[in-house]
């Protein structure tokens, strides 16, 4: 075991000092590229009177010139440098746990958002971001709108975005007692009023912790499944849960043998992008490796409290 944990302490010393060279690299590219269509473009603002050698006609064509020595460009790097760094987080997320992956463009399905037991308001649009997946657990930011179109007192109307949900969601295996369907609604402010768990076909019920009877409107296809589900070591799980997440108001839906838990403006901390005028050091990169492995941490516990026993 010592030894394991030598090898994967070395293979993320490795990784460090490789990130740190390759990106900075990069980073340094977009930036002189990046500096150097500032200076042309003041160039061709103020054709700088300094330059008398210079005409107004060979400025810009020296400014493409050393653009194109550059090459390839600013916004090229730039993506570049985002693809570098996202596939190097993967590669620490999956030396930390080999079962797990984090894919910065993935997002969970629109099924997994609306098998949680979402109000189906409809949406125009569905994106997300960092897809973490550990084990059979998946994670990842969401943001869902909808288009609402008013119609003003002169009968001319325009269409504007609504935010339907902005946040994280959870999904875990988490197979009930009894069949059914358990839902614990957070009684806060949730997704802007434009959509929620929904309470259809569930029916009421109460627990001994008064911590979620506060927070909560609860409710199960049948009481006994509810009951059967929310022992008092649950109830326990699902307050620490809460309170962890420091100010945040989560709600736990127990659909098909699934957990979904929905957190409105939450998002895992998986490290910051790049910047463009900012040293890509090993010390700086030091920081994203401990947020990832944070978060897996707090998957991996978080499943551990919340499936049911």
């Amino acid at each position: 075991m010592p030894q394991h944990k030598g090898t994967k302490a070395s293979g993320l010393d490795e990784l460090l000092r490789r990130g740190a060279h390759d990106m900075e690299r990069v980073r340094i590219y977009w930036a002189v590229a990046s500096a150097l269509e500032y200076v042309g473009y003041l160039i061709l603002l103020f054709n700088l009177p300094d330059f008398s050698f210079l005409t107004l006609v060979s400025l810009p064509i020296l400014y493409v010139i050393a653009a194109l020595a550059l090459s390839p460009p600013a916004a090229y790097q730039k993506r570049r440098l985002a693809r570098m760094f996202n596939d190097w987080r993967n590669e620490v997320v999956q030396l930390y746990a080999p079962d797990a992956s984090l894919d910065a463009d993935g997002f969970l399905f629109a099924d997994d958002f609306y098998a949680a037991g979402l109000k189906n308001t409809g949406h125009t649009k569905y994106t997300g971001s960092d897809l973490l997946t550990v084990g059979d657990i998946r994670v990842s930011r969401l943001d869902v709108e909808r288009e609402k179109t008013t119609t003003s007192s002169d009968g001319s109307q325009s269409t504007h975005a609504i935010t339907i949900f902005s946040g994280s969601m959870i999904v875990l295996p988490a197979p009930l007692p009894m069949p059914g369907r358990v839902a614990l609604i957070n009684t806060a402010p949730f997704f802007n009023g434009e959509t929620s768990l929904d309470p259809k076909g569930l029916r009421r019920i109460e627990v001994a912790c008064p911590y979620l009877r506060g927070m909560f409107s609860m409710g199960a296809t049948e009481p006994l499944v509810g009951h059967r589900l929310l022992t008092p070591t649950l109830q326990l799980a699902l307050q620490d849960f809460c309170e962890r997440l420091k100010g945040r108001y989560p709600s736990f839906s127990f659909n098909d043998d699934r957990l979904y838990v929905i957190v409105p403006n939450f998002g895992l901390k998986l490290g910051q992008q790049p910047k463009k005028w900012t040293p890509i050091t090993v010390l700086w990169l030091q920081e994203t490796v401990e947020r990832c492995q944070s978060s897996i941490d707090f998957l991996r516990h978080t499943a551990e409290q919340l499936r049911p026993s």
